[in-house]
């Protein structure tokens, strides 16, 4: 594997006075919305952060973005719910920028200061997401509703879809009428939509207890645990 160490890469930033500018743009520059999401700084996700940790909020230049591609994997094939494996390195150079910083000089200011860092998000497609959270694809994998997905196996196609949509219909919406159950799955669809289910703990309470052994080919037919839609304990929960 090539890993792109994120913190060289951060001190090269910093070494140029106009990206260390860059790197505060979001506070100084940005137009602020109040009505729409324009920047991530603009999330309750980020807000919420900031007063939990007002230390780590008071440096504008600590990061929280702007790092993509932290390592090349070689082979010709995906690794899988085993891209842990391929992490190791980046989640031991993120533990260090959150825990204790690195020294930087900001080439801006003329200055030193200790930079410290945090993954607040990630942004992937489908397959990758899987892989970085474990989530079983197939009859499981909506990303929203989790355990609580519903779903039907077609032997024509040899696909697997989900169904009873009409229950994320409001209440006395006139597909969920009898004359359009046709159109749907011939049934009469009572339920509500389920609540969204991918918030973090509720993710984190059904895999805390699941153990695997990373490079095991053994094929599973079920899941490590009865009803939990999820291979593993994401690596980005340690």
């Amino acid at each position: 594997m090539w890993y792109l160490n994120p913190i060289d890469r951060l001190r090269r930033i910093f070494a140029n006075p106009a990206f260390a500018k860059l790197m505060r743009w979001w506070y100084y520059e940005r137009t602020k919305d109040e009505e729409n999401l324009s920047h991530p700084a603009d999330a309750t996700q980020w807000q919420r952060f900031d007063e939990l940790y007002p230390e780590f909020a008071k440096d504008l230049r600590n990061v929280r973005k702007y790092t993509m591609l932290c390592g090349l994997i070689q082979g010709p094939k995906q690794p899988e719910i085993d891209i842990d494996v391929f992490l190791e390195p980046l989640m031991e150079d993120m533990a260090k920028l959150w825990n204790d910083g690195f020294k930087m000089t900001d080439s801006l200011t003329k200055e030193d200061f200790t930079l410290r860092g945090m993954i607040l998000t990630t942004i992937n497609d489908y397959p990758a997401n899987f892989s970085l959270s474990g989530q079983i694809k197939g009859k499981s994998g909506c990303l929203s509703c989790l355990d609580a997905t519903t779903s039907e196996y077609l032997d024509g196609s040899k696909k697997v879809v989900y169904t009873k949509y009409c229950r994320f219909l409001v209440e006395g919406h006139r597909y969920r009428r009898k004359q359009f159950n046709n159109h749907f799955d011939g049934k009469d669809e009572k339920a509500s939509a389920p609540k969204r289910r991918h918030d973090s703990k509720h993710v984190f309470d059904m895999v805390r207890k699941i153990n695997i052994c990373y490079g095991n080919k053994i094929k599973r037919t079920k899941p490590p645990i009865e009803g939990v839609p999820f291979k593993k304990q994401s690596i980005f929960f340690k």
